[in-house]
C-alpha cells in the first residue's frame, strides 16, 4: 500500500533502502500517476491539507515535511481544469513561497527550501553512535559530542578530555 507521511515539524528522515529495479518501477509508476489528466480541485482549505487530499484521491506516495508560513496562501483559485496531477501538486505548493516539491526514487517530497541547508542541525548524520549498560544521561552527553566533533572537528583534531 502507497500513503503519505504528513509531518507538521521539521524533524523527520525517511530512508528507503529498495533494490534498483523497485526503484525504477515504482519512478515509473509515479510518472505515470502525475502525468494523468485530472478534473480536481480540492476540497480543504490549507495547501497542507490539500496536498494530503490529492496524495490520497490519486494514491500517490509523498513525504512532507512542512514547515507552516505566514506567506502561505489559503485559496484555491488558481486550479487549472484538465490539468495533470503533477501540475495539480506544484500549483499547491507554489501557494507558500518556503515549500518545494521533488521528485525522487518514486517518491514526491515536499519540504521547506531551507530544509536541505547543509548547516540545518536535522541534516546532520552521526555515522558511529553506540551506548552500552549506560543511563538516559549518558547518552545525552555521548550524542551531544559526537554532534560537537561533526560539527567542530577543529576542536577535537588533537582528542578530547572526558574532565
Amino acid at each position: 500500500m502507497i500513503g503519505i507521511i504528513p509531518v507538521v515539524a521539521l524533524a523527520v528522515t525517511i530512508c528507503i533502502s529498495q533494490p534498483a529495479a523497485a526503484q525504477q518501477g515504482n519512478a515509473h509508476y509515479l510518472s505515470h500517476k502525475l502525468e494523468q489528466k485530472v478534473q480536481f480541485r480540492p476540497k480543504a482549505g490549507a495547501p497542507l491539507d490539500q496536498l494530503i487530499e490529492v496524495a490520497k484521491t490519486f494514491d500517490i506516495p509523498m513525504g512532507i515535511e512542512w514547515s507552516e508560513s505566514a506567506k502561505c496562501q489559503v485559496s484555491p483559485a488558481g486550479f487549472r481544469t484538465e490539468a495533470t496531477v503533477g501540475d495539480l501538486l506544484k500549483t499547491i505548493v507554489r501557494l507558500c513561497p518556503a515549500q518545494t516539491l521533488t521528485v525522487e526514487q518514486g517518491i514526491v517530497h515536499v519540504h521547506s527550501r531551507f530544509a536541505r541547508h547543509p548547516h540545518n542541525i536535522l541534516n546532520l548524520r552521526v555515522w558511529r553512535f553506540h551506548i552500552k549498560d549506560g543511563s538516559v544521561y549518558d547518552a545525552e552527553y555521548e550524542l551531544r559530542l559526537a554532534i560537537d566533533m561533526q560539527l567542530h572537528p577543529q576542536k577535537f583534531a588533537g582528542g578530547y578530555n572526558l574532565s
